[in-house]
């Protein structure tokens, strides 16, 4: 993979959704955020690729997943690439 590849995810990812900061709470409501999922099978493109000298050959991707479920473009940062198959 590299950037630019158009990929789909092959399994579900979730996140926290808009106001989320990580694990921790919301700044507008004080409260964690609710957790959303793109189903599996959505597609995007490759933005970043980070490998890390730790996992030797682990690499994690930045991708911009251009529908969210709800019709939104979404950036699903720092994803492991196992996560994601390309499209050829």
């Amino acid at each position: 993979m590299k950037v630019g590849d158009l990929v789909t995810n092959i399994v579900p990812l979730r996140y926290g959704g808009e106001g989320c900061y990580g694990f921790s709470h919301s700044a507008k409501t004080g409260h964690p955020p609710p957790i959303k999922q793109i189903v599996r099978g959505s597609k995007g493109v490759i933005l970043a690729i980070h490998q890390t000298d730790q996992n030797g050959e682990a690499k994690y991707i930045d991708v911009l997943v251009f529908d969210d479920g709800i019709g939104k473009p979404w950036k699903a940062g720092n994803f492991h690439s196992a996560s994601f198959s390309k499209i050829v």
